[in-house]
């Protein structure tokens, strides 16, 4: 595969986990930016601003997917939400 064809494949393998992503499909989302991230590794090495991009990518899929998790919890189980807070008078 020559070199522009497979960075035009790494950036439709890009927008395919950023359309994932968005859907909150985040296991698929993770499978097309790492799928992106291999050919930026053949095509431009470690050190490349692509290939940060795609790790930050990556990152953002993961926050997204724990916050996603987090608010799932709270939401089948409320009395999760709130179980750091107690109900103690303050006194003065």
């Amino acid at each position: 595969m020559a070199t522009s064809d497979a960075t035009e494949v790494a950036m439709s393998y890009n927008n395919i986990g950023a359309f994932c992503q968005l859907q909150d499909d985040y296991k698929n989302a993770l499978l097309q930016h790492h799928k992106s991230l291999e050919i930026k590794l053949l095509v431009y090495g470690q050190k490349h601003p692509l290939v940060a991009e795609t790790y930050h990518n990556i990152g953002t899929v993961y926050m997204e997917q724990a916050r996603a998790k987090k608010h799932s919890i709270n939401t089948e189980n409320p009395s999760r939400a709130r179980s750091g807070c107690t109900d103690r008078t303050i006194r003065m």
